[in-house]
């Protein structure tokens, strides 16, 4: 299993809306074997795993991009769940295949959200002769059914139902390469359950407002994957279901597929490959691959207030240090800042070991919420335009000594800066516009005089005063505050 990657910590601390529980959507395991780690005495990894056949895992559960929801930006791959002919567990005589949350998280008190998306193929599809229970609960209190319902006339069934209590409140024909999105809003408090659900790349919507129900669950006993109910007559067949999107919120639902913010009102900085230079100029990785800093939309300037955080420049500090930055900024998508940071990562890889130099890619979330928050009094100390979407805001940044010499030995690193810009223009997902007021402007000029006579006080290396952040505008020019 892969280290804590850059995407299982977007997973954990960023949602679209509400606050991420327990996130299993894959993305951090490198193949399905991953799954054997786990066991009762070594309780590891997104998912318990156990009920299955005596098969080697591979005979069940199987990863792949090519198995989730295209239009889920928010997973790099999804999951190919398998019966076969020894998919029997524990002596039992129904087929099954299933995974369960592994987490201690509170997924199963007050209001949340069970987020997955479902799809079957014209390949190895379920039977439509057989009971098959999705995505249930051990009580059974809400669930998905496809295939022929036991007990029930006739002797097949193309529909995928929502049910609550064993009874349908929601039914469409299950229909081959159709993705669909479904969100079970449970209240544990209120005893109740709502469905929503939406197809392909489309938000989710309310489709059954919360009704009563007999919630319950200890938090380790929600079932992603099949139950299939034995016939007699109908001898097995290979069947395939796929999902992906699988985690679990509370606060309030996610109703859009890929896109992600911080789970607080606030943004959130990334500083990777950060490796502070001793004394005798050792290096010592003291944060090994990333930190979360604050909540300030500029944090990261915090120790680098004099640089133009758009525009390659090079200032000499009075505190004896050179900063050049780069900066790009997107619409918010959880694989293009993954690959951004394999690119960083790979072509930094040289500085790591110079001594008196600092690589970094900071980064902040931009959200909604603070996007309007901005805007609440009138103002918007960004001028950010172009959408209401959340904005990427990324930077590659080199700090070193003067002493350091690095400037003409290291000027490469402002190239990698186009190579990243081209992965998000492939994508269709370069933000036109971020616009940033001079620090002083960006309070309103009623204050600015005001400002300024604090700063002179308080700002003796006139750091703050000196600050000159600049602007792209939408035509790309660069603008510049003066005073």
């Amino acid at each position: 299993m892969k280290t804590q990657s850059l995407i299982a910590l977007l997973s954990g601390h960023l949602a679209a809306c509400g606050t991420v529980l327990w996130d299993g959507r894959f993305n951090d395991l490198e193949s399905a074997t991953d799954l054997d780690e786990w066991s009762w005495s070594n309780q590891v990894g997104p998912y318990q795993w156990y009920i299955h056949g005596n098969g080697p895992t591979t005979d069940y559960v199987n990863l792949s991009p090519d198995f989730k929801n295209p239009a889920d930006r928010a997973s790099t791959q999804g999951v190919k769940i398998t019966l076969d002919s020894t998919a029997y567990w524990n002596g039992q005589n129904m087929r099954r295949t299933e995974l369960i949350p592994q987490t201690s998280a509170p997924i199963n008190q007050g209001k949340v959200w069970y987020h997955f998306s479902i799809m079957r193929s014209d390949i190895n599809p379920p039977a439509e002769t057989r009971e098959h229970q999705i995505a249930f609960f051990e009580s059974h209190f809400t669930e998905l059914k496809s295939g022929w319902l036991s007990g029930s006339p006739g002797t097949d069934d193309p529909l995928l139902r929502w049910m609550v209590g064993g009874k349908t409140e929601w039914s469409t024909e299950f229909l081959p390469e159709v993705w669909h999105n479904v969100a079970y809003e449970i209240d544990f408090n209120a005893r109740t359950v709502g469905f929503w659900h939406s197809t392909g790349g489309d938000d989710l919507k309310q489709i059954v407002a919360p009704v009563s129900a007999s919630t319950s669950s200890n938090g380790a006993d929600w079932h992603l994957g099949v139950l299939e109910l034995p016939r007699d007559g109908y001898s097995d067949e290979v069947e395939d279901l796929y999902f992906s999107g699988v985690y679990v919120e509370s606060g309030s639902i996610t109703t859009s597929l890929g896109l992600v913010q911080p789970t607080t009102p606030g943004d959130t900085t990334i500083i990777l490959d950060h490796a502070d230079p001793q004394p005798q100029d050792a290096h010592s990785s003291v944060l090994d691959d990333f930190f979360l800093g604050g909540c300030a939309v500029y944090h990261s300037l915090a120790k680098s207030s004099l640089a133009n955080p758009t525009e390659d420049i090079d200032v000499s500090s009075p505190f004896g240090y050179r900063y050049t930055h780069r900066a790009l900024t997107t619409r918010l998508d959880r694989q293009l800042l993954a690959d951004m940071v394999d690119v960083f990562q790979g072509d930094m890889a040289p500085l790591r070991n110079v001594a008196s130099v600092l690589p970094s890619m900071p980064w902040q979330v931009i959200t909604r919420d603070r996007r309007k928050a901005m805007e609440r009094n009138g103002g918007n100390a960004l001028v950010i335009g172009g959408g209401e979407d959340p904005l990427l805001l990324m930077k590659i940044c080199v700090q070193g000594t003067l002493r350091s010499g690095w400037r003409g030995r290291h000027v490469r690193m402002p190239q990698r800066h186009p190579s990243i810009r081209g992965l998000a223009r492939e994508r269709e997902l370069r933000h036109p516009c971020l616009c940033s007021k001079g620090v002083l402007t960006s309070y309103g000029a009623e204050n600015k005089a005001g400002l300024v006579e604090v700063a002179k006080k308080y700002d003796s290396t006139g750091v703050f005063q000196t600050l000159r952040p600049g602007y792209f505008n939408l035509h790309g020019a660069l603008a510049v505050w003066q005073s």
